[in-house]
């Protein structure tokens, strides 16, 4: 991942991820197997959460010039069902939020470790997240399995569908890029020719 502003840049790149790493912390069902991060580690594929986070502070707006910073992520993961004759997990996001956050209690399934009942569409969230949902939560009114930009919420600002069952085990990509001051996000999943753009508001990001 890279950040610039005027005056610096942040990089941090993980090829490998490797127990005992003081640069990642590792929440709930998830940890480093054989250079890669498993996020489901017990092998129950009922309400499951885990994360990996980056364990350092990372300046996302600089309240004094009120400067949002350019940056640019790439990443790859694998979603495997085992099972093609099962109903698949509710997915999983790639998310930027306050400093040691923690994963809230009751968010599993549909809300994906980061929010729970009480704080669903909350104007207390400061969370912005790309989601890869793969399953269609048809009480929350969702549009089926999607790729959505999330502002804040559980439900997506803009999204793209695409299929997770049609990929189960292939290596799949992810870029996410904001370049200021066109105040715009661009997410693109290649995998599924997916290309999403939204404005992203990281000020709300403390």
């Amino acid at each position: 991942m890279f950040f610039t502003f005027p005056s610096n840049s942040i990089h941090f790149q993980f090829s490998r991820f490797i127990p005992g790493d003081p640069n990642i912390v590792y929440q709930g069902a998830a940890a480093p197997i054989d250079g890669k991060v498993d996020f489901n580690i017990n092998k129950d594929y009922s309400c499951q959460v885990g994360r990996a986070i980056y364990a350092k502070r990372v300046l996302l707006w600089d309240s004094k010039t009120g400067q949002l910073p350019n940056f640019t992520t790439h990443f790859t993961f694998i979603i495997d069902t085992p099972n093609q004759n099962h109903t698949p997990g509710d997915g999983f996001s790639f998310f930027f939020g306050p400093f040691g956050i923690d994963i809230p209690p009751n968010s599993s399934s549909a809300l994906l470790g980061l929010f729970n009942a009480t704080t669903l569409n909350s104007t207390d969230n400061h969370i912005v997240h790309v989601e890869f949902d793969s399953f269609s939560n048809s009480e929350r009114g969702e549009m089926g399995q999607h790729v959505g930009i999330n502002e804040n919420s559980i439900y997506s600002s803009i999204w793209t569908p695409w299929n997770a069952l049609l990929h189960s085990k292939d290596t799949a990509e992810d870029f996410l890029l904001q370049q200021v001051p066109l105040e715009k996000s661009t997410s693109f999943y290649r995998g599924n020719s997916a290309q999403i753009w939204i404005k992203v508001m990281m000020m709300m990001i403390h």
